[in-house]
């Protein structure tokens, strides 16, 4: 079936959703379930390298509890001693050892990129499937 558009304008730019599409589709290749707090502080972390759990917690509106969880996942070992996706790296500071600094990795800074690509480059629009 295919898809018919309106002549009316729209009141957003389908092109710039399509941009928005291609990069939540690279975290997708990553994990097809992760759910948005972990998309917002790996994004906060590419922004601001170098941030603290405590910064990450205050900036997203996070508990302490959902931060350390979060960045857990994205890290090399999610809780239970699952594997994680390798995407950020939590170290002690060393000036204050109870503050963790959290930074990409070279895993992470590749899924920066991507995301900096499907963003920033010429649309390369994709056919959909028409799922009605």
């Amino acid at each position: 079936m295919e898809t018919t558009f309106s002549k009316q304008a729209l009141a957003y730019d389908r092109y710039a959703l399509v941009q928005l599409f291609k990069a939540i589709e690279d975290f997708r290749g990553i994990d097809p379930e992760m759910p948005a707090q972990g998309v917002a502080l790996f994004l906060y972390t590419a922004i601001y390298p170098g941030c603290t759990m405590t910064d990450l917690q205050k900036s997203l509106g996070m508990t302490q509890s959902s931060c350390s969880r979060n960045v857990s996942a994205l890290s090399d070992w999610h809780r239970l001693d699952k594997p994680g996706h390798g995407l950020l790296a939590a170290t002690a500071d060393p000036m204050e050892r109870r503050r963790k600094i959290v930074r990409l990795t070279e895993k992470g800074e590749q899924l920066a990129i991507a995301l900096t690509d499907a963003v920033m480059n010429p649309i390369r629009l994709s056919p959909f499937k028409d799922v009605r």
